[in-house]
């Protein structure tokens, strides 16, 4: 109507084929007409556009429409409802355009569109009032929920969105951006995370609802180490006060882990300690607190020990120890030496458990590295730390050749027997002279072998020594290199008695570390073999394996040979069934008690007045040929060097030198690591 009151501007009606009326209207500054109202007509008939639901939902719904200022048409016109009654009773816009209706319904909120708030549940029949803001037309909602627990959690700040809106006592957040709105949405609460920790949106042209958010309380440390006041780590150190009670390790450290926002009072407890400072306590943790240092003393003092000298130096093993003079007033618990390859080398570092308690101790280093030098320190602990002793370097060996040595035992008269390390000759040619012992195959020597008795890559000699009719005793020195004197690395003075005939090293389980084949008499053409671990110090071998039958016949020799190069060796044994008629046989070398497999045999290469074979690996290929010594006439003796048989075959000849092993030889060995 005109200002006057004299005509119409515009009249028109707003409705379907049912029942519609209006119950309220407002006016925007632009002249734009916004009326509320119920309807029961459906979308079917009533007049509706753009929203905010073009769908009617049942009964009467409540219905807001925003005419344009010259009444010839809507900007939009849509239904607000569930499936049952719903009115608008009055309506009001805002200076931006926003829309506010308040109404009464009778819809639950399964089928009522609640979002953000006041309250999104229905509170019972017959009906509830209701209020709804309808942004413009040119924006959108985007609203959802945060918890933690399962439980709503207020006052979580919606970053991103516009003002940054903060959720309710429900947990519920909602704000309008712009249509075609871009840009990133990140929960932030202290003491919280968030999964996902945000959400993107490019391009906003719908409402997002359900824009939900999981917080989990943050996750904090208390760190820190217990040593004493000379820089010693003390383990085992009780951390009272933190959740679970955790302890410091050999190191001395320790970790708590604490929710956000934690009280409390940590105690460290040791029996016999006392600390400083006594206890530390914290209010309302924030952040990860981390140098939270104690120092710990008793009335103890740290054990006293020193370091012995390095010996039985090898590629990959070596010899030390210590002795510990004092133990400090408290029980010495562990004890053994360090090693590394720089300077002050600590438990921290590779190191041995030889024992607890006062006296020396014997150390074992293993897993070196060949040529490297090394630093070693003995250690002792006792329950005020760890003390260690004085410093000792040592060089390991350089890594051995691939090709084997070849060990001859010669006889210089009676009782007086000498050893001498050549070259393997591979054709015809001389082997060259490497070392000699003048001293250790003294004696009524009945047979040697060549074998790395104790792992370290270096092959020792093993001696078989006749001392009476049936006592026979087996002594293992270090290989001469140069002329100089084997050292004695073991002895076993029990398990070679008997009518020993002959020795071999094998390693019958391929651990790298050689057994000892002792091949016995027990009647005129009865041989039985047993193998048993080599000594170190003074000890008696265990038994590893026996085989009563391969080796029956008349044996002559035995040797350790892997024929296949699978690094199991296998047991090579020479039969003599006539005046210069030998045959090889080989077997798999007997683990247990068990009769050895026939791998190969050779009835061709071994004739004439055979003195002695062994296993070597002549050329470095990795698998073993056999050296045979035979005697020629008087004490003209040549060495032959043949393949080894696989299957029924004839070996192949390798290598010969006839000037070497002239002379009263007895018996050879091969070995490696020279």
């Amino acid at each position: 109507m005109n200002p006057a009151g004299t005509g119409l501007i515009y009249c028109g009606y707003i409705g379907g084929s049912d029942h519609d009326f209006g119950q309220d209207i407002a006016l925007d500054i632009a002249g734009n007409a916004y009326i509320a109202g119920c309807a029961w007509s459906t979308e079917a008939t009533f007049p509706v556009s753009v929203g905010p639901d073009l769908t009617h939902n049942g009964y009467s719904d409540a219905f807001v429409a925003k005419v344009n200022p010259g009444g010839t048409g809507f900007v939009y016109s849509g239904f607000i409802g569930g499936f049952s009654n719903d009115l608008a009773n009055s309506i009001a816009v805002d200076k931006t355009g926003n829309v506010f209706i308040a109404g009464e319904t009778n819809s639950p909120e399964m089928t009522f569109p609640v979002a953000v708030g006041p309250d999104l549940s229905f509170n019972g029949f017959p009906r509830d009032a209701f209020v709804a803001k309808i942004s413009r037309p040119d924006q959108v909602m985007i609203s959802g929920k945060v918890s933690a627990g399962g439980s709503p959690l207020s006052g979580v700040v919606m970053a991103g969105l516009p003002d940054d809106p903060l959720t309710d006592s429900l947990g519920a957040y909602g704000a309008e951006v712009d249509s075609g709105w871009w840009g990133t949405v990140t929960p932030g609460k202290s003491g919280y995370t968030f999964s996902p920790p945000s959400r993107s949106y490019s391009g906003v042209s719908s409402p997002k609802m359900n824009q939900d958010y999981t917080a989990a309380i943050l996750m904090l440390t208390i760190s820190g180490s217990v040593k004493t006041g000379g820089g010693t780590a003390l383990s085992g150190v009780v951390m009272g006060g933190l959740p679970g009670n955790p302890q410091t390790g050999e190191s001395g450290n320790y970790t708590g882990t604490v929710p956000y926002g934690w009280s409390g009072t940590v105690t460290p407890a040791k029996t016999g300690y006392t600390f400083t400072p006594p206890a530390r306590s914290y209010a309302n943790v924030a952040a990860n607190q981390t140098g939270q240092n104690y120092s710990g003393s008793s009335g103890y003092t740290l054990p006293t020990v020193t370091t012995t000298t390095v010996t039985s130096i090898g590629t990959t093993t070596a010899v030390s120890g210590g002795n510990v003079t004092s133990e400090g007033g408290a029980s010495v618990t562990d004890r053994g030496v360090c090693w590394g390859t720089s300077s002050g080398p600590t438990v921290a570092n590779p190191h041995s458990h030889d024992g607890a308690g006062t006296g020396s101790f014997v150390s074992r280093l293993t897993g070196l590295t060949a040529n490297t030098t090394y630093y070693v320190r003995a250690y002792a602990t006792n329950s005020s730390g760890t003390s260690y002793g004085n410093q000792v370097e040592f060089t390991t060996l350089a890594a051995p050749p691939k090709a084997d040595y070849l060990a001859v035992i010669k006889n210089n008269g009676g009782t007086d027997n000498d050893l001498f390390v050549y070259t393997a000759p591979v054709g015809v040619q001389q082997g060259t002279l490497k070392g000699t012992d003048l001293w250790s195959g003294d004696g009524n020597t009945v047979a040697i072998a060549g074998g790395d008795f104790d792992g370290d890559g270096v092959d020792e000699i093993a001696y078989l020594k006749q001392v009476a009719a049936e006592d026979f005793t087996l002594f293992i020195y270090t290989a001469p290199v140069g002329t100089q004197m084997g050292t004695l690395e073991g002895t076993d003075l029990t398990n070679y008695d008997g009518v020993a005939i002959a020795i071999a090293a094998t390693d019958i389980d391929g651990d790298g570390i050689n057994e000892i084949a002792v091949l016995k008499k027990a009647g005129a053409t009865d041989h039985d073999l047993y193998v048993f671990t080599a000594p170190r110090g003074v000890q008696e071998g265990t038994l590893k394996g026996v085989d009563w039958w391969s080796a029956d016949g008349k044996t002559v020799a035995i040797a350790g040979v892997d024929i296949d190069g699978n690094g199991v060796d296998e047991v090579a044994v020479l039969k003599r069934p006539a005046a210069k008629d030998f045959t090889l046989q080989i077997y798999t070398a007997p683990l247990g008690i068990q009769r050895g497999v026939l791998k190969g045999t050779d009835r061709r290469n071994y004739d004439g007045d055979t003195v002695a074979i062994c296993g070597i690996d002549a050329d470095g290929d990795g698998t073993d040929e056999i050296a045979v010594l035979k005697n020629l006439s008087g004490t003209d003796n040549d060495l032959f060097i043949c393949t080894t048989p696989i299957g029924t075959q004839k070996g192949t000849l390798k290598g010969t030198d006839r000037r070497r092993y002239n002379g009263n030889s007895k018996t050879i060995a091969g070995i490696k690591g020279y």
